[in-house]
């Protein structure tokens, strides 16, 4: 076992109760999904409600990981929000998104975020624009439960389009 995974904290956190067939993390139920899911859910709306799909699925999962993170600033010691991005850019790794890199970070204006290896980006076949809606919104949230403003984030770069990473840029507003 790599010392990297052997010091992975979900490993070590996370409590299945076989019994109830419940599965916990930071006091949250969990349930066990194939990255495939999402983007399914994704290309349904899409068919179903056209692109304002792309607008719900970005809010729906920027707050909910903005409330999952909000939690865990309550439970955490004091940090510095530049502190708090990079613990939490490492936790979303963590969760098997992808690598998520923080490459320019200025909590006042704005930044660069590059996710190598995304896990949703795949499943979408011949896109003519940027396809991952599900991670920015994820970063949308993170980013306003750290700096408790509004933050718009825009996928510029996109490995469904051959890039050799998602690159999102993210505006304080």
């Amino acid at each position: 076992m790599s010392e990297k995974r052997k010091n992975w904290r979900l490993e070590k956190e996370v409590v299945f109760n076989p019994e109830k067939g419940e599965i916990r993390w930071h006091n949250q139920r969990l349930i066990v999904l194939s990255a495939y899911e999402l983007p399914s859910i994704h290309q349904e709306a899409l068919k179903i409600i056209g692109p304002l799909a792309n607008t719900e699925v970005y809010e729906t999962c920027a707050q909910a990981v903005k409330q999952f993170f909000e939690g865990q600033i309550k439970n955490i010691e004091k940090m510095s929000e530049e502190e708090l991005a990079k613990n939490f850019a490492e936790e979303m790794t963590n969760w098997g998104i992808g690598r998520v890199e923080i490459v320019d970070l200025d909590l006042k204006k704005g930044g660069i975020i590059r996710v190598y290896d995304g896990c949703y980006y795949s499943y979408y076949e011949n896109p003519k624009q940027p396809v991952c809606f599900i991670t920015a919104g994820m970063l949308k949230g993170m980013l306003e439960a750290i700096t408790k403003k509004s933050v718009e984030v825009k996928e510029e770069k996109c490995m469904a389009l051959k890039e050799p990473y998602c690159e999102f840029r993210f505006e304080i507003k």
